[in-house]
């Protein structure tokens, strides 16, 4: 039977490596460890999963191995000297499957280790931990590459392409320098000989994995091509290597005696407010996409733009353009139009759009030039959603809404089959998070979340997860004291109040249960409160989680609170749970003041 391969994102068939018969570099320190771990259901009961790890100054890689024949996801995290220099997803189908990830540690020796914890079936199956013994060594490597960048000034972004230009015009050029080493870099000398006012670089060493950026500019004087390179010097610190000079890739600009335009498509779902770009879109059905169009003289001769086409646009929608009028070299004109998105869009998964022109010079100018645009893409979203649990959350997340306001989802909570938890959310698409506080009682119970998007912006689905749970006692509670003058009409307060000697203050302390089981309170103490004003208070009675109680008390001001100045005031309270569920806990409110006047 033919061995199957399986493949992780980077790993693949083409341009992909595949794991089985992949050639490796010589690795400084290589670590394997298996870790096996027993009972993950049907899909294969006697295998165990095992965890391999190899390490050098470049890469550390993951192998896995003897897993079940499921869909398997984790996190995998790469900790150099105590701080953590990577944290990814992985995703991969069992039974094994094989992960490289780069890295870059400085000179010296070093401590490294990685992790995982991986999933299947929703469910945590087990972790590995491992450390390359003897930690690794790596030697100096200062390296450096210089890429040149350009574009014709005022036009769209950079590119190392050739660019075709008119005379006149500027060529703006970015280089990019990226210490691509494991040592800082010094960098000098840069030189660039047919360029001029060049400005930018780095002012300080450039520090491994870090880039700095070199700017000038070349004016074209006429048709002909310019080519254009950069050089620059890297010197790392002493005893660290020799200074390093690179020369970049040549970028070039022609000035053809022909007619020339570019033609640039956006897009905006309507209404959206995102405003037009080439950016895939996530529609709905009955959407309007708005689409402009962009034809600008690049060349060095008039232009009159005919048979202008857009397939993929309505019918009557398409609008603007010069109509007979010529282009001059350098301008631009706009065309415009819409489409609404149907069910037969959405069946197609997939809405592509570009656009059509012609531009034609003045007899003797050249022969008439047509150009097709970039195409846009509108894609039809495919909601996804997930729940995680603890004893004291639920946390609801969702992705791949519609990107547009107003996306819907009614969101329940099931604890031991009795709902306490029901809310509808409305938020702006594609993503959402939402935490839900609960509290779920000491002891093992079964904890259910649903969600559900039923026909809002295009879309219906739900997500539902169920878990058991077990859950320890926690009793807490918290305390808060207010007051107020005696008769005032002023509401409870925290803050500080002013009262006059003879005033009475009154106080009112609530206390709420913040844990997971019932207390009964005692102890109740306010020692700055008048003899014989205490009052309220649950009694004897239990008081359940969530639940509050009050307490009252009141005090006078006296002579001798005004010599103090000020009269300042807590209470102080014990919850007990019942036995067997946590020990009792004493807590202090906070303190409150009055300023006292004659």
């Amino acid at each position: 039977m033919r061995r199957r391969e399986r493949w992780l994102p980077g790993y693949g068939p083409g341009p992909q490596r595949p794991y089985r018969g992949r050639k490796m570099r010589k690795l400084t320190v290589i670590l394997a460890v298996g870790i096996a771990f027993a009972g993950f259901g049907t899909a294969n009961a006697s295998a165990q999963p095992k965890v391999t790890n190899t390490f050098s100054c470049h890469e550390v890689t993951w192998t896995y191995t003897q897993f079940p024949d499921l869909e398997v996801t984790g996190k995998e995290r790469v900790v150099l000297d105590g701080v953590k220099i990577l944290k990814k997803e992985f995703k991969f189908f069992g039974p094994s499957a094989f992960d490289s990830v780069k890295i870059t540690v400085p000179p010296g020796h070093h401590e490294i280790s990685a992790h995982v914890e991986y999933y299947w079936e929703g469910v945590k199956h087990g972790e590995a931990d491992h450390k390359a013994v003897g930690g690794i060594t790596c030697a100096a490597e200062p390296s450096f590459t210089i890429e040149k960048l350009q574009k014709i000034a005022g036009d769209g972004g950079y590119t190392p392409d050739e660019l075709s230009g008119k005379t006149g015009q500027t060529v703006d050029y970015e280089i990019i320098v990226k210490n691509t080493g494991n040592t800082t870099l010094t960098f000098g000398n840069f030189t660039d000989e047919e360029c001029e006012a060049i400005t930018g670089g780095p002012t300080e060493p450039v520090a491994a994995g870090k880039s700095t950026t070199y700017f000038c500019k070349h004016m074209l004087a006429e048709p002909g091509c310019h080519t254009n390179t950069a050089t620059v010097t890297g010197t790392p610190p002493e005893g660290q290597g020799e200074p390093i000079t690179e020369n970049s890739n040549a970028v070039k600009v022609c000035v053809p005696a022909e007619p020339a335009f570019t033609i640039a498509k956006k897009q905006e779902i309507a209404g959206s407010g995102t405003g037009y770009t080439t950016e895939v879109y996530k529609g709905a059905v009955g959407q309007t996409v708005n689409y402009q169009i962009t034809v600008k003289n690049t060349g060095n001769t008039k232009l009159k733009f005919i048979n202008f086409t857009d397939e993929k646009c309505d019918e009557g929608t398409i609008a603007g353009g010069p109509g007979e009028a010529y282009v001059a070299p350098g301008e631009s004109t706009v065309y415009t139009c819409t489409h609404k998105i149907t069910e037969a869009d959405k069946t197609s998964t997939v809405i592509e759009n570009n656009a059509t022109d012609t531009g034609v010079p003045p007899e003797g100018q050249g022969e008439p030039a047509t150009n097709t645009s970039n195409t846009v893409y509108v894609a039809f979203p495919k909601p996804k959603g997930s729940i995680t649990f603890t004893c004291t959350s639920v946390t609801f997340k969702f992705t791949g809404f519609p990107n547009v306001p107003n996306n819907k989802v009614v969101e329940r909570i099931f604890l031991d089959g009795v709902r306490i938890f029901r809310e509808t959310f409305y938020f702006n698409g594609p993503t959402f998070e939402n935490t839900v506080k609960i509290t779920v009682p000491p002891g093992t119970h079964k904890l259910n979340a649903h969600a559900e998007y039923k026909k809002v912006n295009g879309i219906s689905g739900e997500t539902d997860r169920s878990i058991i749970i077990t859950c320890s006692a926690e009793p807490e509670f918290t305390m808060q004291k207010s007051q107020k003058i005696d008769g005032s009409s002023e509401p409870f307060t925290t803050s500080t109040i002013v009262g006059h000697v003879g005033d009475q203050v009154d106080y009112q302390v609530v206390v709420t249960n913040t844990g997971n089981v019932p207390l009964k309170y005692s102890n109740f103490t306010d020692e700055k409160c008048d003899e014989g004003t205490i009052a309220g208070g649950p009694g004897e009675e239990q008081v359940a989680p969530k639940g509050t109680t009050t307490y009252t008390c009141d005090h006078v001001l006296t002579l001798l609170d005004f010599a103090a100045g000020t009269y300042t005031n807590s209470a102080t309270v014990t919850g007990t749970p019942p036995e067997g569920q946590g020990e009792p806990v004493t807590n202090t409110s906070n303190t409150v003041e009055a300023e006292v006047q004659e």
